[in-house]
């Protein structure tokens, strides 16, 4: 095949993930209204686990960090060396802004790579 005929293919396959997509975002959509309702009746009847068919819902208590203020949270990350407390990661878009003014910070290289991208026009 030649670039022409690989472009309408991936359009092709583009279109038929999109039909598939589609499909999926209704199921899942169902599947939230049947959980949320299970979780509901679960609450309703003091249920923490409930099964049925080789099936089984549990509900537990889940607890995830709120940050109000950045600047205190750093000190006591600071102050009591818990940086694993931080993903070990750093923004793209601030690096690559760094990278284009020629400034890279230190303990850090520039990592290169190719990548092609598509729009439809439709």
């Amino acid at each position: 095949m030649n670039i022409k005929e690989l472009m309408n293919k991936r359009k092709e396959l583009m279109s038929k993930k999109k039909d598939k997509d589609l499909i999926l975002r209704d199921i899942n959509r169902e599947i939230d209204i049947v959980d949320a309702e299970i979780k509901k009746r679960m609450l309703d009847e003091g249920l923490s686990t409930s099964s049925s068919d080789g099936i089984t819902a549990t509900i537990k208590e889940n607890i995830s960090p709120k940050v109000r203020d950045w600047d205190a949270l750093y000190s006591y990350i600071k102050k009591n060396n818990l940086f694993s407390l931080l993903h070990r990661r750093i923004s793209s878009t601030t690096f690559n802004n760094m990278v284009a003014s020629g400034d890279i910070p230190d303990g850090v290289d520039v990592d290169s790579y190719t990548s092609i991208s598509f729009r439809n026009k439709e």
